[in-house]
C-alpha cells in the first residue's frame, strides 16, 4: 500500500445525498472507479477528526460567512486497531483547496489535543516547516484549543491507474460533540437530518463527464457545506447565529437546521 499523502491541492464540491440514492450512485462509480485501497472495512472506514479554534470561535465564524479565502486546522486519525493521526491545515480559496500535513504519534496527539505541547522539529524540512506554520496559526489567534469532534463513516473510490485524479466519498452517519475529545472514542449528535449524507467530489481540474451525468440524473446538486461549520451553527442558539446570504438562506435549513 502506497504511503500517506501529506501535501497535495485539489477541487472539492460538496452535495446532500438521501441514503436512499446511494445503492444506484455506487453502481455509477464503480463502472469507472475503483474502492479506496485504505477502505478495508469492506469499502468503508472511520473518520475521526478534531477541529480546532481559538477562544472566540474566530476560525469558525469566517468559515461559515463563505469568504473567498478561509483555513482550519484539524487533527484527525481513521479509526481502527493501531489508528494513524494526522494533524493538518485546510487552506481553501474559492473551491480550490490545499492540505499540508504531517503524522503524528499518539503520545503526540495528546500532548497536543490536551496539553498544548507542539511537537518536536525533527529535522526533516516539511516536518519542521509545518510546525513554523502551525506556531504563526497559534500565535496569529492567540491560542488554539480543540473545539468539536466530527465522527462519521465513509465510503471512498479513486480513479484506477493511469486515469485522471478523481476521488469520490460518501459521509454517513456524521456525528458531532463539542467536548470529550478522546478521538477515537465514538459518541455525539447526529449533524443532520435522518437518512442525510454528504457526497464530495475531489478532482483535480474538472469533473468527469460520466460523472457529472450520473449525479445529474440522480438530481444531486452541489452546495457550500462545512462539517465543522454546521456543527458549530447547531449548537448555538439561533437568535446569535449569522444571518446567511440571501441565496443560500434555503441551503442553510436544510444542511444546519438553523
Amino acid at each position: 500500500m502506497a504511503s500517506p499523502i501529506v501535501n497535495f491541492c485539489r477541487t472539492e464540491n460538496k452535495y446532500p445525498l438521501e441514503e436512499k440514492l446511494i445503492p444506484f450512485l455506487v453502481a455509477a462509480l464503480k463502472e469507472h472507479l475503483d474502492v479506496d485501497p485504505y477502505a478495508l472495512d469492506n469499502g468503508h472506514y472511520q473518520v475521526n477528526t478534531i477541529y480546532f479554534d481559538d477562544g472566540a470561535n474566530g476560525v469558525v465564524e469566517r468559515s461559515v460567512a463563505h469568504p473567498t479565502y478561509k483555513e482550519k486546522l484539524r487533527l484527525r486519525s481513521y479509526g481502527g486497531k493501531k489508528p494513524i493521526y494526522f494533524i493538518e491545515f485546510k487552506n481553501k480559496y474559492q473551491s480550490d483547496v490545499f492540505k499540508s500535513r504531517i503524522i503524528l504519534s499518539e503520545k503526540e496527539y495528546e500532548d497536543y489535543v490536551f496539553r498544548q505541547i507542539v511537537p518536536k522539529r525533527n529535522g526533516k524540512y516539511q516536518h519542521d516547516r509545518f510546525l513554523d506554520v502551525l506556531e504563526d496559526f497559534i500565535a496569529r489567534h492567540h491560542g488554539i484549543y480543540p473545539k468539536s469532534v466530527i465522527q462519521y463513516d465513509r465510503m471512498a473510490f479513486v480513479n484506477r491507474p493511469f486515469d485522471v485524479f478523481c476521488r469520490v466519498t460518501i459521509d454517513t452517519s456524521i456525528s458531532y460533540r463539542r467536548d470529550n475529545f478522546h478521538l477515537n472514542e465514538i459518541g455525539g449528535e447526529l449533524l443532520l437530518p435522518p437518512h442525510q449524507c454528504i457526497l464530495e467530489i475531489k478532482v483535480g481540474e474538472s469533473i468527469p463527464l460520466w460523472l457529472a451525468h450520473a449525479i445529474n440524473e440522480l438530481g444531486i446538486y452541489r452546495i457550500p457545506f462545512s462539517k465543522y461549520g454546521t456543527s458549530f451553527l447547531d449548537s448555538i442558539p439561533s437568535e446569535m447565529k449569522p444571518t446567511p446570504r440571501k441565496n443560500e438562506v434555503e441551503k442553510e435549513i436544510i444542511m444546519a437546521r438553523s
